[in-house]
C-alpha cells in the first residue's frame, strides 16, 4: 500500500538510535537499502537481486555471507550475478586506487586500535558486552577477543534462535 512505506520510514527515522546513527555518519543505511532492494527483487528479477546485494558490499562486507548463502537456497543466478558484480567492483577499485593500495587494503582491512571497538558508538554484541563489564585492554589482542566466554554463550544462543527461525520459517524468497 502507498502509505505503509512512508509511515514505516517516518517511524524509523524518529527512532533515537537511528537519529544517532545519522549523526555519527554510519554507513549501515546504505547497506540496509541495498539488502532491502535485494529482498524485494528476490522473486522479481534474480539477476538484479544479486547486483543489488553486491552494491551493499562496499558498505558492509558481511553481505558476502548473504551472497554465498543465496546460492544454497536455489538462487544460483542471483549468486552468480552477485559474484560477478563484486569481482567487477574489486577490479575497478584496484584500477582506480592502484593495485598496491587495493592489495594492502585487502590484506589488512580496516584494522584499528581496540579502543575504537568498545566506544559507545559501536553497537556490536561483543563491544556491548565489553562495555558492560568495563573491559578495555591496552592494545589489540587479535582473534582472542572473539573467544570471550560470555560473548560465546550469548552469540551461541542467538545463533540457535536464528537457526530455529530459519528451519521453521516458510520456504519462500521473502522469508
Amino acid at each position: 500500500r502507498r502509505i505503509e512505506l512512508p509511515a514505516a520510514l517516518a517511524l524509523g527515522l524518529c527512532y533515537p538510535p537511528v537519529i544517532a546513527a545519522f549523526g555519527l555518519a554510519q554507513n549501515v543505511f546504505g547497506a540496509l537499502f541495498f539488502v532491502t532492494l535485494w529482498l524485494w527483487l528476490a522473486d522479481r528479477n534474480r539477476i538484479m537481486s544479486g547486483v543489488a546485494l553486491a552494491a551493499a558490499f562496499p558498505f558492509k562486507h558481511l553481505v558476502l555471507t548473504a551472497g554465498a548463502l543465496s546460492a544454497l537456497v536455489a538462487r544460483v543466478s542471483s549468486a552468480i550475478a552477485f559474484s560477478i558484480t563484486v569481482a567487477a567492483m574489486c577490479a575497478i577499485a584496484a584500477m582506480f586506487f592502484g593495485l598496491s593500495s587495493f592489495s594492502e587494503y585487502a590484506h589488512w582491512g580496516t584494522a584499528v586500535p581496540f579502543y575504537h571497538y568498545v566506544e559507545p558508538v559501536t553497537q556490536s554484541l561483543l563491544a556491548a558486552m565489553y562495555r558492560l563489564v568495563s573491559y578495555t585492554p591496552d592494545e589489540w589482542a587479535g582473534a582472542n577477543l572473539a573467544f570471550y566466554p560470555p560473548f560465546l554463550l550469548v552469540a551461541g544462543i542467538l545463533v540457535a534462535i536464528s537457526a530455529g527461525l530459519i528451519v521453521w520459517s516458510p520456504n519462500d524468497a521473502a522469508s
